[in-house]
């Protein structure tokens, strides 16, 4: 049985694959790539998005596998703030 997330959802395997892209193994079998992309716009302003290559996200979409990525890396900086505060 897999470990289950904050809102008892099966959580999914997530892989950091390089710096700001991680495989996600759906609870479907299916795996996606997710990734955190910056972006400058036309008068030099950073933005950043969010994409996966699963249905959802092929449109746009925000999906469970970039939630989940979301998720896993807000947790770890939390875990990291916590040791430097020590």
């Amino acid at each position: 049985m897999k470990p289950k997330n904050r809102k008892g959802e099966e959580k999914m395997e997530i892989t950091e694959i390089k710096r700001n892209r991680w495989s996600v193994e759906s609870d479907s079998g299916h795996t996606y790539e997710v990734r955190f992309v910056t972006h400058l716009d036309e008068n030099g302003s950073m933005y950043f998005t969010w994409s996966c290559d699963c249905p959802a996200g092929r449109y746009g979409k925000s999906c469970k596998h970039i939630r989940a990525v979301e998720n896993e890396t807000s947790s770890m900086d939390d875990q990291a703030e916590e040791r430097i505060a020590l």
